[in-house]
């Protein structure tokens, strides 16, 4: 996503499993063809570790966050279908909130109100929580025009979009 807001295509590629090989050598290949001497200042994925690890290696200095949409899906497939839209529109509040503190308390009323009855989904939502709060404070969000206004005039792209397959099951409990 550029700093006004539109998407630009990156780059597509066959890869092994998502593997960080896989991830290492697209991102290589992007940096080299777009000669980018600083890379994105944040990342967005389903929290794949061969995308995180390739990442790390590629930009050192890129900021890494979850995917809303998948973190949304994967605590959506945990409830009843009945309670999926209730629950959609809760979740929506949090990445849409106005500030990380309202963010915060949507969050945790969120994993209150659903914690008893559901605690599978509570429990996917708050696993590896902190990661999907990177942009909250800054106004990113992939799915909208939303872009922050304070982005240098760096020739390098401000986000990388990465979506893998969604994550498995989940362990531990948040209640």
């Amino acid at each position: 996503m550029l700093p006004d807001g539109t998407k630009e295509f990156v780059a597509l590629d066959d890869g092994v499993r998502e593997s960080e090989q896989s991830w290492y050598k697209l991102l290589v290949r992007v940096r080299d063809y777009q000669d980018l001497d600083v890379g994105p200042w944040l990342a967005v994925g389903d929290g794949a570790l061969g995308f995180r690890k390739a990442l790390a290696k590629v930009y050192p200095g890129t900021r890494g966050q979850r995917c809303w949409v998948h973190k949304t899906a994967n605590v959506l497939n945990k409830l009843p279908k009945r309670s999926q839209p209730k629950a959609k529109a809760a979740l929506q509040a949090i990445w849409m909130a106005a500030t990380r503190r309202d963010a915060e308390q949507i969050f945790d009323a969120f994993v209150t109100a659903y914690c008893d009855k559901y605690p599978r989904a509570a429990e996917t939502l708050t696993k590896s929580a902190r990661p999907c709060w990177r942009s909250t404070t800054s106004r990113l969000r992939t799915g909208s025009r939303s872009a922050p206004r304070t982005r240098s005039s760096r020739r390098s792209p401000p986000c990388v979009y990465a979506r893998p397959k969604l994550e498995g099951a989940s362990r531990g409990t948040p209640c």
